[in-house]
């Protein structure tokens, strides 16, 4: 309950998961961090642990170390249950450059080949629309 409205079985339009989280945070990430580089300004992003790990697992991102010249800097937490509400706890900081993000999107250990990624799209596509043909 919050401000006297029900918040727990509110929906939202578009589906937030992991993935969806992953890829906004991508595209924020990527636009700002190359302006508060060319500004020489910092920017915290306080996300969760378990996001910061998938993407390391996702792009191959450096998991630990922190940079005081890093513009853009993580504050990661992990949410843990206190009574009816959950606690968020600080657990580390780390940062990455706008250079190590790109080259960590360019040695994407997921990238699959051109050949997989239209043997996968026409596979959605068939299933899709129902079509039996090869």
């Amino acid at each position: 309950m919050m401000a006297g409205r029900e918040v727990q079985a509110q929906t939202y339009r578009f589906g937030m998961n992991t993935y969806d989280t992953i890829k906004r945070f991508i595209t924020q990430l990527l636009n700002k961090g190359i302006v508060y580089e060319a500004w020489g300004v910092k920017c915290y992003w306080v996300i969760e642990e378990y996001i910061h790990a998938n993407l390391v697992r996702r792009y191959g991102m450096r998991r630990d170390g922190f940079a005081p010249e890093a513009a853009s800097r993580f504050a990661l937490y992990t949410l843990a249950p206190s009574g009816e509400r959950l606690s968020l706890n600080l657990q580390r900081f780390v940062s990455i450059m706008v250079e190590e993000m790109y080259e960590a999107m360019r040695r994407n250990p997921g990238l699959p080949s051109k050949a997989q990624f239209i043997q996968g799209l026409n596979a959605k596509l068939r299933a899709r629309l129902g079509l039996r043909f090869a």
